[in-house]
């Protein structure tokens, strides 16, 4: 049975989404469909998502159909008909390359638009690990990384000298005396916890 995942980048259930048509894809022979947009949950018929807008190709409507009735009326038609589709088995929408400055509604212009894949990930697609650098910027590099190894081997470092500047402490409880010399404790039990602890006085 063919079956069909809509979500967006904004959706809680993405993750979902995508995990159903990669495993349904592996175990089934019957075709699988990935749409991804940029919207919130079932926000697809606009093209912002909180303070960002996508420009007029993000929503569903115009863009992948007339509107998200027709779009889910042709597939069933497709595939109860003669069983196949046109249709690419990935559309995800590729956010970037928008002016950044703010639209009229007072919105980021990040723009974005529509593409296709056989797969997903696309083909092509590369895992990159971003990081943000303390000027609010992002980073590809270890420049990040290697600042933050470069604090922790330093504070390593004086954790370490002082250590070594530090009397020898003894940690066992057994052995503890008074700095007189004249008192002793003993204990009655096992170490841990509920055991009892004897004083004695020698006069």
């Amino acid at each position: 049975m063919p079956n069909l995942h809509v979500s967006s980048w904004y959706d809680p259930y993405i993750r979902t989404a995508i995990e159903n048509f990669t495993e349904l894809g592996r175990r089934k022979t019957s075709p699988s469909y990935l749409v991804l947009g940029p919207w919130t949950h079932g926000r697809r018929s606009v093209s912002y998502a909180g303070d960002v807008d996508f420009g007029p190709q993000a929503p569903l409507d115009g863009n992948l159909a007339r509107d998200y009735v027709e779009f889910r009326a042709s597939w069933f038609t497709d595939h109860l008909t003669d069983g196949t589709s046109a249709a690419p088995p990935v559309r995800y929408f590729l956010m970037g390359g928008g002016s950044g400055r703010r639209t009229p509604q007072g919105r980021l212009d990040h723009g974005g638009t529509w593409r296709s894949a056989a797969q997903w990930p696309p083909e092509g697609a590369l895992p990159t690990r971003f990081e943000l650098t303390p000027d609010g910027a992002l980073s590809r590099g270890t420049t990040v990384r290697q600042a933050i190894s470069s604090t922790t081997t330093t504070r390593n470092a004086r954790s370490r000298r002082s250590a070594a500047r530090s009397p020898p402490v003894s940690r066992s409880w057994s052995e503890a005396r008074s700095t007189s010399g004249r008192h002793r404790r003993r204990s009655r039990s096992a170490a841990g916890p509920g055991c009892r602890w004897t004083h004695d006085r020698t006069s």
